[in-house]
């Protein structure tokens, strides 16, 4: 199961299915006060609004929702604008690790955004 999807206009998955803003299941982290936060750090754990992508026969499923991960995972320590991708496999999975993108790394990601969410 991969942890990313692309959560916006139309895009693929990392395995190239189609898919819409639509068919994500999207959750905020609105409901998460600050003293839930707190607690749930004092125990070891963080929470982390995590992309899910998973391969189903011929359809994918894809979920946006905050996640509470122990502390030795490593998407439990990104901070700031930092962000990462893991691939689950089926032998074995592995992680890539942006930390801390500068503004040519944002505006490249927006500008592709757009486009792809404009293309016919």
């Amino acid at each position: 199961m991969g942890r990313c999807c692309e959560s916006h206009g139309t895009g693929h998955c990392p395995d190239g299915a189609p898919l819409k803003l639509e068919q994500v299941q999207r959750t905020g982290i609105r409901e998460l006060s600050e003293e839930k936060i707190r607690s749930v750090r004092a125990a070891g754990m963080r929470y982390k609004l995590v992309c899910r992508a998973e391969r189903r026969g011929d359809s994918v499923v894809c979920t946006v929702q905050p996640e509470l991960l122990l502390a030795s995972d490593p998407l439990a320590n990104l901070e700031g604008t930092s962000s990462a991708i893991r691939f689950d496999l089926d032998v074995f999975s592995f992680s890539i690790v942006e930390h801390n993108p500068g503004i040519e790394a944002t505006a490249y990601g927006l500008l592709a955004d757009f486009l792809r969410a404009v293309q016919p």
